[in-house]
């Protein structure tokens, strides 16, 4: 078979994996909003081992525009999710999530949205008192600390990406509509909208200084956009097909840009190649380690690569792989490093979350409390939850058993 037929096939399974659990959750939602209860069997298990196009820019007329009802952070009782009563004295007892502990974590909360609203992307604010989450056409605000929800921001459009901004002031949303907004934390005022990418928004970060955004799209394109303007500062191919995801390295000199089974590192200031990576299967989403020294990324199989970033930038050969001995090939959707950097979460398709030691590439447990694909995940920043959202349509917050 030549190399064009086997790329062509890589492709077509790529989009296969990307679109059937969508079809499954979408025609087949439960016949109503689930309610979680106390009991012992109500909780999860742990099994734990050892041609560019256009780019159109709608600016408010100044930084903070008055908010108009279309653009409030309000609340909505009836959009509520339902929770999963919890024991707040347990709630209390807390303690970042370390290799030594990880198999021991437990479900310290559950949210359940409508059967429509499948979870797309989740947040934290680097302060930890917001947890964002993308469910069906909203983006839900909970506290930090008490997982109660304090607003909901109505987009009317799927959201695959979020992200806080580093001062936790600003967050920004990708949508399926291909427009990049950026909103204001506190009062919900939309700052702009930016046409970004035609046929629809992946994935949005900020810069680690937070002045410039980047987004990927379905138009094989990364964006660099300045975020007090909203203007199109630089413009990046990323190769043949969509852009799932992309990333910043920490010192925000470079983008991680996934394409098919290429991931390129580019350079923000001039757009040229830092390093290029191939890999065996199509890639679906990446993270790079807080002091930035290694880059993880997920692909179609079930399986995560890890690599070595050198001190020049560029990728070194791989120095590990992670894949679960008993699971099926699955698509990892989401993958991202622990706040300490010891630990990395991967998101599969078939409803669990993987939790890996970085030292060593053991298993350190499997949590199962989805019953379908796990979207996205996300570690608190004092790294004592991770918490995760399923195409069921909900939300877990899990932490060390006390």
């Amino acid at each position: 078979m030549g190399g064009k037929a086997i790329e062509a096939v890589r492709y077509h399974r790529a989009l296969i994996a990307l679109i059937f659990p969508l079809l499954v959750a979408c025609t087949s939602p439960s016949s109503s909003p689930v309610s979680a209860t106390n009991s012992p069997s109500a909780y999860p298990q742990l099994t734990s081992t050892k041609s560019l196009p256009p780019i159109h820019l709608t600016l408010t007329p100044t930084k903070h525009p008055t908010p108009t009802s279309t653009t409030k952070l309000t609340i909505n009782t009836d959009l509520l999710p339902s929770l999963t009563p919890t024991d707040s004295d347990n709630l209390n007892q807390k303690q970042p999530i370390s290799p030594s502990n990880a198999g021991q974590l437990t479900q310290a909360h559950q949210f359940h949205f409508s059967p429509w609203d499948l979870v797309h992307a989740i947040a934290w604010s680097p302060d930890g008192e917001n947890l964002a989450v993308a469910a069906g056409e909203s983006v839900h605000f909970f506290d930090g600390n008490t997982f109660e929800e304090r607003k909901t921001l109505h987009l009317g459009v799927w959201t695959p990406s979020i992200a806080f901004s580093p001062d936790g002031h600003l967050i920004v949303t990708g949508g399926r509509d291909g427009q990049v907004k950026l909103w204001d934390v506190v009062t919900g005022e939309n700052l702009y909208s930016v046409e970004a990418h035609r046929k629809g928004v992946n994935s949005v970060t900020f810069s680690p200084k937070g002045h410039l955004l980047a987004s990927g799209g379905n138009d094989a394109i990364a964006r660099l956009w300045e975020v007090d303007t909203g203007t199109n500062v630089g413009q990046m191919i990323g190769g043949t097909y969509a852009i799932p995801a992309i990333a910043f390295t920490p010192d925000g000199t470079s983008l991680a840009i996934v394409n098919g089974q290429v991931i390129r590192l580019r350079d923000v200031a001039s757009n040229r190649f830092v390093s290029t990576i191939h890999g065996e299967d199509s890639f679906n989403s990446i993270d790079i380690s807080p002091d930035g020294h290694k880059l993880a990324a997920g692909d179609i199989l079930n399986v995560v690569t890890l690599w070595e970033i050198s001190d020049n930038g560029s990728l070194q050969t791989p120095t590990i792989k992670l894949e679960h001995p008993s699971q099926l090939q699955n698509l990892v959707w989401q993958v991202e490093f622990s706040p300490n950097g010891q630990i990395l979460a991967s998101a599969s398709n078939d409803g669990t979350v993987n939790l890996w030691e970085i030292s060593t590439g053991e298993l350190l447990g499997t949590l199962i409390g989805h019953s379908k694909a796990v979207t996205s995940l996300a570690f608190s920043p004092d790294g004592n939850f991770l918490a995760t959202g399923s195409l069921e349509g909900s939300l877990s917050v899990w932490k060390v058993k006390p």
